[in-house]
């Protein structure tokens, strides 16, 4: 569980809207996302509008090596290392937030076997918000967990029940709150929710 700053502050320097760290950032994401090595969404389906079922195993991940030969089994020194790549948390259940770079998507997709539902934050034309908010809250209204300076993928072992999720991302002008209803049973697949702006 490392602890990382973001430079997510407008200006030259940071990632506002029109800094060329942004410009290179989303630039570098856009290579990534084209060259075939990870997809987009950084858990290899494309993501729609709501939360999905993810339709593959969650215990394995596809690798440029073995993808003519199926798929490959994820170690237990490869999940201690894909946690300590990312910002993950047990509190008060499992989560983890990252998915800047490959790095931190191939990470994610290692642990996907211990998650539940997993959040996006992008604009519709795909480019990721990685300064987001979340709010989750039970059925009756009550607040759950709040988090901030997550994304722009964030996922999560939430236990059984129905989740309001309230996703907003800095500048919260040009990104505003949306929310998604989530429902998580023993039973269900991985969840995924988009917040697009």
């Amino acid at each position: 569980m490392r602890e990382r700053s973001r430079n997510v502050g407008s200006g030259p320097v940071g990632l506002g809207k029109g800094s060329v760290w942004r410009r290179l950032w989303v630039g570098a994401l856009v290579f990534t996302f084209f060259s075939g090595s990870v997809p987009a969404s950084g858990l290899d389906e494309p993501l729609a509008r709501g939360a999905l079922p993810l339709t593959e195993g969650f215990a394995t991940v596809p690798t440029a090596a073995a993808e003519g030969e199926g798929q490959q089994t994820v170690t237990e020194a490869e999940v201690e290392e894909a946690i300590a790549t990312l910002r993950c948390e047990q509190t008060p259940f499992f989560w983890c937030a990252g998915g800047i770079g490959v790095e931190e998507r191939v990470a994610l997709q290692r642990l996907r076997d211990r998650f539940t539902v997993c959040v996006e934050w992008a604009q519709k034309e795909r480019p990721y918000l990685a300064d987001a908010t979340l709010t989750l809250e039970n059925d009756s209204g009550a607040v759950v967990w709040q988090g901030r300076g997550l994304g722009p993928l964030w996922c999560a072992q939430l236990p059984t029940g129905r989740y309001r999720l309230v996703a907003a991302a800095l500048p919260v002008v040009e990104y505003p709150p949306q929310d998604r209803w989530v429902e998580v049973t023993p039973q269900a697949s991985l969840r995924r929710v988009a917040f697009l702006w």
